[in-house]
């Protein structure tokens, strides 16, 4: 079936608040964004002879749902979803090299600061797997509905999912002997790909049908030249990519980047 969910729409649009020290050691992160897919050809939602797509689960096949969830599928509640999956990894300086010092992966969860450890450097090893919807933030997987949440109407065939990146207000690590900070810099680097996936039938297996759509947010601080405690934008944000898919242009212009 061509351009089965592929994306159309407002697909990956994002809100962006800029990091903002408070009070010294504590670091905001927050970035909202919206996925919208469109089945397409619509024909596939619409004709009165289309797939019969939108059937009940069996009991069998519900009886899989919590299972999926908790291998990191990821929330499902119907055949059509739309999924997706993210990868973290961060950067750092110590505290001891300066502000200006040369950044290192924090390669292990015990380098990472306290607020970032348990997330995953690397995406799901199916491309099949959403390790990012659980159930919440806003999502609405049925394509045959005339309706978002609240009544707002929308088109057939559309999904989408509705969520952010918020770390709230977090602790910048301070080494307990010297009660000074583990790190001069730090670079958070997150990315998101959205996708839709298929179970065709009862006893068929779930299919990907469409690209992944991505977002990567890269977040950068440093201490403020001589102090210890107040931290602010690093203005030196191309020195380590995360690994991430490049941005439109190649390049991270500025402490957040969406494609």
């Amino acid at each position: 079936m061509p351009g089965l969910g592929e994306s159309s729409g407002a697909l990956g649009t994002f809100t962006s608040n800029p990091p903002r020290a408070e009070g010294g050691t504590h670091l905001d992160r927050f970035r909202a964004f919206e996925w919208i897919a469109t089945v397409q050809p619509i024909e596939i939602i619409t004709d009165a002879d289309r797939p019969k797509l939108d059937a009940p689960f069996s009991r069998e096949e519900e009886k899989e749902l919590p299972i999926l969830l908790e291998n990191n599928f990821g929330f499902v509640d119907r055949r059509w979803n739309m999924a997706r999956a993210y990868k973290n990894r961060v950067y750092v300086a110590p505290f001891a090299a300066g502000p200006t010092a040369p950044l290192a992966e924090a390669a292990t969860q015990d380098a990472r600061p306290s607020s970032e450890r348990g997330r995953f450097p690397e995406y799901p090893e199916s491309d099949l797997y959403g390790n990012d919807i659980t159930g919440g933030g806003t999502i609405n997987f049925d394509p045959y509905s005339l309706e978002w949440a609240a009544g707002r109407p929308k088109s057939p065939g559309q999904m989408e999912n509705t969520d952010g990146i918020h770390r709230g207000s977090i602790r910048i690590d301070n080494d307990p002997a010297t009660n000074l900070p583990v790190h001069a810099r730090l670079h958070f680097h997150d990315e998101m790909r959205s996708f839709v996936r298929l179970k065709p039938s009862d006893g068929a297996p779930w299919i990907r049908v469409s690209e992944f759509s991505y977002i990567h947010f890269h977040d950068a601080v440093r201490l403020v030249a001589g102090s210890s405690d107040v931290f602010e934008l690093d203005p030196l944000v191309g020195d380590a990519n995360g690994g991430m898919q490049p941005g439109p242009d190649g390049e991270y212009d500025g402490t957040s980047q969406h494609r």
